[in-house]
């Protein structure tokens, strides 16, 4: 008997800032007061929706309702998230 695939899963566009530094070493203050966040842009499926955190996969196999290339993103880094219909 085969299985059934998983129900199809919603893909977002997620914009969010992340964590960043230029390179290792040592710098000048004022080299590291010029520093911020860096804008990161990530397309998946949204896995969970927790009210701290998300989770997005690149992929996913619904026979099997298995997922990888998996990231959580904390609520606070969230810019927006954008369904994406295909």
């Amino acid at each position: 008997m085969s299985k059934k695939p998983a129900e199809p899963m919603k893909m977002v566009l997620v914009e969010w800032l992340d964590a960043y530094t230029h390179d290792s070493g040592w710098k000048s203050l004022k080299s590291l007061r010029k520093q911020e966040p860096v804008l990161v842009r990530t397309l998946g499926f949204l896995v969970k929706d927790a009210p701290d955190y998300i989770t997005v996969a690149a992929s996913h196999v619904p026979h099997d309702d298995h997922g990888d290339g998996d990231v959580i993103i904390p609520r606070g880094m969230v810019r927006s998230i954008v369904e994406v219909k295909p």
